[in-house]
């Protein structure tokens, strides 16, 4: 599992946030190891600056963030269900 593919979040993980109303938020995107199938699986997550675990928003939110890498790899974010801009979608 590598890149941004591998963000998959139970949904009990993910964190409400206010970006929208705030103006922003770092994100930082690291490894950590959660259980899957009763087996350790390491995986990419995303934590907010208050160490809250995930990304939610509300449908139609607009949000504004930067992403911290806290990990030795490349590292973009890859937006399901959206369709960005080449510019806007991680893609050179």
């Amino acid at each position: 599992v590598a890149g941004a593919a591998a963000l998959a979040f139970p949904s009990g993980l993910l964190a409400e946030t206010s970006a929208s109303r705030s103006g922003g938020q770092t994100l930082g995107i690291s490894r950590r190891t959660i259980e899957v199938n009763g087996k350790a699986a390491s995986v990419f997550g995303l934590r907010g600056a208050d160490g809250a675990p995930g990304l939610r928003l509300r449908a139609g939110d607009a949000f504004n963030v930067r992403l911290r890498n806290e990990t030795a790899e490349p590292t973009i974010i890859h937006w399901h269900g959206l369709t960005p801009s080449l510019n806007q979608g991680g893609v050179s």
